[in-house]
């Protein structure tokens, strides 16, 4: 049984000049979690929307690595709304997933667009990363 026990909410947004000197919100994201009870195991699930690079990683990394430090280890990002997203944020998909599989938990990802799909594919992340079309079929994986 599913149960949602709690959700949380963050906007970030990077600022650049433009002409003139003055600034703009180009770029963004949104991060979300929710929480599932499995009954045998709580799992986490992040929501991304947006892009996904130098400026706005670091949001992503505190929303997981405070999750890891909270004592969860069993991390579902949903990518449904990702537009975009840069070397360094997959590399730090990859820390996470290390992480918490050595405290016997993983990392998966679902809703992939098909641009980030194929470059997970491209350059061997769907090798490491468990990739799920849905997020009921990433929990079911969890049981």
């Amino acid at each position: 049984m599913k149960v949602l026990l709690s959700c949380s909410h963050v906007k970030c947004f990077a600022f650049h000049k433009k002409a003139g000197g003055k600034e703009a919100a180009v770029i963004g994201c949104e991060i979300s979690t929710r929480t599932f009870d499995l009954g045998e195991k709580i799992v986490q699930v992040v929501d991304v929307s947006g892009f996904l690079d130098a400026h706005t990683s670091p949001q992503l990394e505190k929303t997981l690595s405070s999750l890891v430090e909270g004592g969860n280890y069993s991390l579902i990002l949903d990518l449904k709304g990702l537009d975009y997203i840069n070397s360094a944020s997959l590399g730090l998909l990859m820390g996470i997933a290390k992480r918490v599989r050595a405290k016997g938990g993983d990392l998966k990802l679902v809703n992939l667009s098909e641009k980030i799909n194929k470059i997970l594919t491209i350059l061997g992340f769907s090798k490491v990363l468990k990739v799920f079309d849905q997020t009921k079929e990433a929990l079911a994986s969890f049981k």
